[in-house]
């Protein structure tokens, strides 16, 4: 008898594994509500996502990678169950196909039919909707559920470094593809810096003689590849193209009249163990050459047309203005009443920031900008790199703020 025991035991345990769980959703929806006891499931062979109206190249390439998504793991049990054989998908605005800072992106869906709805005001909205549905399927089953769902945060996003560790096209698609997943949507590409500079120009050619190698270099067909890939996925592009530190050696390897030599006081930067150190490559622009300003006038304008989002970053942080304290730089100072290198700073970003505006940019600054006290162009917005202290000055003054402290997000 003590083996029957044994039996109810086992038994109960198979009971309880195949208990249907509701699945768990990444990141949390604004409003859910879920049966786990009204439960679908989906098939292969008679599924569908069904569009109402006129869809869109944005909207049907998701369609066919959600489509394989759901169907990647083996099918579980459906006996009893109600089958689902249709998503049907509403866009409000099937216009808008570039996705940019403020875009809705909300979307509603509601399992409780075997013609099931997603309802959102964009196509960008609509693929949060369909990553959710992504996940509420397991084992090609899903609950009744109905949800409600808009981003907490216009801006949620991922820094990568292309300067000082280059990346395949692949890598970057890669990391596009997990932004996606997480419902994040800015890919912040930090594309050049003292170390390297990758991006191709054809205004200013010899500026990848600053990459690490002519194969380390990103074309004007890759860039544009990833801006397409990374909107077929719900994810903004935004460039940042350092200044006026963090500029050379690299740009100046082409065009040696736009970098400080700051040899002098970062002592052994000869040495091939320092070459790629922070402090061998933190070189500023020269902030007192007129043709500094004619050559980034002309560059921004170059990558402004090549970036659609209507943000561009242009850093200003970590400015060692030590390598500024030379002869001619200290005359031309004189010469404009300044009495300090911070007044330099300023002068130099005041005359970048109008060639941003210029070509209808808005602009990114890191928060030594701010924590420095210049003037800043209305809308401007400030990144946080250091503490909650400068997010919340920054709030308290008006303009909008990235907090990306602790972790370059």
């Amino acid at each position: 008898m003590r083996g029957s025991g044994l039996w109810f035991c086992l038994l109960l345990f198979i009971a309880n594994s195949l208990q249907y769980e509701s699945p768990r959703l990444w990141p949390l929806p604004q409003t859910v509500s879920m049966s786990a006891s009204d439960v679908y499931y989906i098939s292969q062979s008679n599924f569908e996502f069904e569009v109402v109206g006129t869809s869109s190249e944005i909207l049907s390439g998701a369609f066919e990678r959600y489509y394989n998504i759901l169907f990647s793991s083996g099918s579980g049990s459906v006996e009893g169950l109600r089958e689902l054989t249709a998503l049907r998908v509403t866009v409000e605005d099937m216009d808008q196909q570039f996705i940019q800072f403020q875009t809705d992106e909300s979307y509603h869906l509601v399992i409780n039919d075997t013609v099931s709805t997603l309802s959102a005001k964009t196509i960008f909205g609509a693929m949060h909707g369909l990553e959710t549905f992504s996940q509420l399927v397991r084992f090609q089953s899903l609950p009744e559920a109905e949800i409600d769902d808009f981003p907490r945060f216009p801006w949620r996003g991922l820094l990568i470094d292309t300067s000082r560790h280059y990346q395949t096209l692949d890598t970057i698609k890669k990391s596009i593809r997990g932004l996606s997943y997480d419902k994040m949507n800015v890919l912040h590409w930090h594309m050049s810096d003292g170390q390297s500079f990758p991006f191709e120009s054809l205004v200013y050619p010899n500026l990848t003689k600053g990459a690490y190698a002519p194969e380390f270099t990103y074309s004007r067909e890759d860039v544009l590849e990833i801006i397409s890939y990374a909107n077929s996925y719900g994810v903004r592009v935004v460039v940042e193209f350092d200044m006026p530190s963090h500029a050379g050696p690299s740009w100046g390897k082409g065009y040696p009249f736009l970098t400080m030599n700051c040899s002098r006081i970062f002592l052994g930067c000869n040495i091939p163990t320092n070459r790629f150190t922070d402090g061998c490559n933190d070189y500023p622009f020269d902030a007192t050459n007129e043709k500094v300003y004619e050559f980034l006038d002309k560059f921004i304008e170059e990558v402004s047309q090549v970036f659609p989002d209507n943000f561009l970053h242009m850093g200003g942080d970590e400015v060692q203005t030590a390598c500024w304290e030379t002869p001619h730089v200290l005359q031309w100072m004189n010469s404009h009443n300044m009495t300090n290198f911070n007044q330099l700073e300023e002068y130099f970003l005041q005359r970048v920031q109008v060639f941003a505006e210029r070509n209808q940019k808005l602009i990114v600054n890191w928060e030594e900008v701010f924590t420095s006290g210049f003037s800043l162009v209305p809308g401007t917005i400030i990144e946080v790199w250091k503490d909650s202290t400068t997010l919340n000055e920054v709030a308290k003054a008006g303009y909008g703020a990235l907090l990306a402290y602790n972790w370059y997000l």
